[in-house]
């Protein structure tokens, strides 16, 4: 593979040089030509975010170069410094700044995407860091970055490269959109549920935070907490910058000797589930909760701990209200300071919050820590999916990637499986076996003697009780041609009713036996606090038929496994892998009746919430 420089890469027509000097007085409002600013060159796209202009005239006058679709633009400027972008194709005769190179490669020699990936992966920003100048504001001339030289595969082969990274790098921007929207989802939520707090239109009676605490408390100020008292473990310490909008921050963390938290800061302690509430910076007050894996902490100065008296609020509810625009609004009147503006613990706990319904205020904290749970696999995706795009990416440019196998490079550009919820189970997991049995015991007691009742809507019915509880009772489901299948429970469910002596199986029919009475007992002991669920869905399936019971199942395991992928609801995606779930799909139903059963199931509200693990692919 051959060594090149950038110069080596232009044919006829191609060019590698900066951009044009244009100055502030040869600007024009009301110009014909946009000038592109560094502000417009991201890392890897066109930001198109600036709003300079100068006219034809000056622009041809000062000799400048106008872009043209497809051009490398790479920039020497932070931040960060190198980074590069494909320019698109605008509605008006674009020229750019100095301080950005252009690179017009030879079409037919370099696949521009190819070439944008190389400049902006890790390996290659490194080697640029080399010929950085300059303190105050660091840059890189265009002559050092023409000392940079990189192996050129074939165009076909920068082809195969350049559509991996892509289908990569759409991953991650999805996981980010996904993140985003489940705290836009958290955000409406509270605002519909309680209102804005400042306006407390649902007229609920008001409270102080001090009255609503029982204890509120800033951190230690003064020679309580100094610089010799930090180390390098011990004692976390909440700083300001540990405080985001309903986001505790770990990136940065300081901890504190523990002979001196135990001497001297114990009473500044904070447990998990506490809040704590920056009163200083941007914005001036925000809040998040403290989270379960920190045991112990301390909060500093300017950080307020409110730990609330659970019979008055719940914590998450004022965490939520506290970040919202209405309490910004009201605490705005005792901010004071010029340059860093702030208030005070105790002009903050005198501020009056509305009290709604604990109830009212418990449902929605369980909203929040469903949605955080999908959060936090989002989040996990996300950082598997950025590990994967780096390791691709070096791959690719040291020629390690393996290009024949253009299946086995789409599927590692693919999420990674395996992520679940979490859901907390009484049933001790050496006992979750036999609890399998029971509901599948309950499930045929009730079923029996209705003749719809076969095998595959028994799994159907199965799967579909396991998840509606959020109960992992040895999760084991394929993607079987009528739907989710768990081939080792299928296979061994009627000799274990048997050895129970509950039910026998003769001819597809079921027979009680001499202790089928149990089951209720055992039902109850397992299942007793989700029985209501349980019953419901029971109810619901009386009567339907096989087919009815597929697609209900086979579409919730298509939502489910988005959920867990981190995918926005889509009617027509769903849709899709519902029909391409099997041949036996397209087959068996018609559009009309797998948008009966999704209508169906809404109106049920028979609705994954992203628990379990995605289907395995069929054996």
């Amino acid at each position: 593979m051959k060594e090149v420089a950038f110069n080596e890469i232009l044919g006829k027509d191609g060019i590698f040089i900066d951009g044009d000097w244009v100055e502030s007085k040869d600007q024009d409002i009301n110009g014909d030509v946009r000038l592109v600013q560094l502000a417009d060159i991201g890392d890897g796209y066109f930001i198109d975010k600036s709003n300079r202009f100068l006219t034809q005239q000056k622009a041809k006058e000062l000799k400048c170069t106008f872009l043209k679709e497809g051009d490398i633009l790479i920039a020497r400027m932070p931040d960060p410094l190198g980074r590069a972008c494909i320019f698109p194709k605008l509605n008006i005769p674009c020229v750019t700044v100095v301080d950005v190179c252009i690179i017009r490669p030879d079409k037919d020699l370099v696949f521009a995407q190819w070439l944008k990936f190389l400049i902006n992966s890790y390996e290659f920003r490194n080697r640029i860091n080399k010929y950085i100048t300059g303190t105050t504001r660091q840059r890189i001339s265009r002559g050092n970055f023409s000392k940079l030289t990189f192996k050129l595969p074939s165009r076909s082969t920068q082809i195969h490269i350049a559509n991996i990274l892509t289908k990569a790098k759409n991953q991650i921007t999805q996981r980010k959109e996904s993140i985003r929207l489940l705290d836009e989802y958290l955000k409406s939520t509270f605002l519909e549920m309680f209102g804005d707090p400042a306006l407390n239109i649902k007229k609920w009676e008001k409270k102080t935070l001090k009255k609503i605490s029982i204890r509120f408390s800033d951190g230690p100020f003064g020679s309580n907490l100094k610089t010799e008292h930090y180390s390098e473990k011990g004692i976390q310490v909440i700083r300001l910058q540990n405080i985001g909008i309903n986001h505790f921050i770990e990136d940065d963390i300081s901890f504190v000797k523990e002979l001196h938290y135990e001497n001297v800061l114990k009473k500044y302690t904070c447990y998990p589930d506490d809040i704590v509430i920056a009163t200083m910076g941007s914005p001036n007050v925000r809040a998040s909760i403290v989270p379960k894996h920190l045991k112990v902490s301390i909060n500093k100065a300017d950080c307020v701990l409110c730990r609330v008296n659970t019979d008055l609020a719940n914590p998450y509810y004022v965490s939520f209200l506290l970040n919202q625009n209405g309490f910004l609004h009201l605490a705005s009147s005792f901010m004071h300071g010029q340059t860093r503006t702030r208030i005070s613990s105790g002009q903050l706990a005198n501020i009056l919050i509305p009290i709604p319904p604990i109830e009212l205020q418990t449902q929605f904290a369980q909203i929040v820590e469903k949605t955080e749970a999908l959060k936090g696999q989002c989040q996990n995706s996300l950082q598997e999916l950025e590990n994967l795009y780096g390791s691709l990416s070096q791959r690719a440019f040291r020629g390690e990637l393996e290009i024949n196998n253009e299946e086995n490079l789409r599927i590692a550009a693919e999420p990674i499986s395996q992520y679940r919820i979490k859901a907390s189970s009484t049933i001790p997991s050496n006992k979750r076996g036999f609890a399998k049995q029971v509901l599948g015991g309950k499930i045929v007691s009730l079923y029996k003697d209705d003749k719809n009742f076969t095998r595959i809507k028994f799994q159907k019915i199965q799967y579909l009780a396991e998840h509606i509880i959020e109960e992992d009772l040895q999760w084991n489901y394929y993607r079987q041609t009528a739907g989710p299948y768990d081939n080792k429970f299928m296979h061994s469910v009627a000799l274990k009713l048997k050895h129970n002596k509950w039910f026998e199986e003769r001819n597809y029919k079921y027979y009680p036996l001499e202790k089928s009475g149990d089951i209720e007992y055992y039902f109850h002991n397992y299942f007793g606090t989700k029985s209501e669920k349980l019953n419901n869905l029971f109810h619901l399936f009386k009567n339907s038929t096989e087919k009815f019971s597929e697609a209900v199942a086979t579409i919730y395991a298509v939502w489910n496994n988005h959920i867990i992928l981190c995918q926005e609801f889509n009617k027509e995606n769903i849709k899709r892998d519902f029909f391409e779930w099997s041949d036996r799909k397209e087959d068996l139903f018609t559009e009309d009746e797998y948008e009966k059963a999704l209508l169906w199931m809404q109106k049920h509200n028979i609705i994954p919430t992203g628990f379990g693990e995605l289907i395995k692919e069929r054996k």
